[in-house]
């Protein structure tokens, strides 16, 4: 499906683009306590609208860095759907950590 230049009233199909996942990288996890439940939900609602617009089925939002300043509150996992697109925040900023909880940068080598 072409779209007018505009992104008014046209959605892209997802089967027409390559792109499939949108990943957006930004803030520390003390910033990200900072925002209120609305402030999330109204931001995931706006960058999976956009990506909805633009026929991209999935966003990932994450943390840049855990920061210097521990956070507030612990940051959930927060899940969206919008339209057709799934939008996920995430706040772990090593990606590593989610498949194993060994140290990184530790001398033993991981054996498992």
């Amino acid at each position: 499906m072409a779209t007018t230049g505009t992104g008014e009233g046209v959605m892209a199909r997802a089967t027409d683009l390559s792109l499939r996942h949108l990943l957006v990288v930004g803030g520390t996890l003390a910033e990200w306590a900072e925002l209120s439940e609305e402030r999330w939900a109204q931001r995931l609602s706006v960058l999976g609208e956009l990506c909805q617009r633009l026929g991209v089925p999935w966003l990932t939002i994450r943390a840049y860095e855990e920061g210097a300043d521990q956070p507030v509150r612990p940051n959930p996992v927060r899940r969206y759907r919008v339209g057709a697109c799934e939008v996920i925040a995430d706040p772990s900023p090593d990606g590593r950590r989610r498949f194993s909880p060994r140290p990184w940068g530790a001398s033993t080598p991981m054996t498992r």
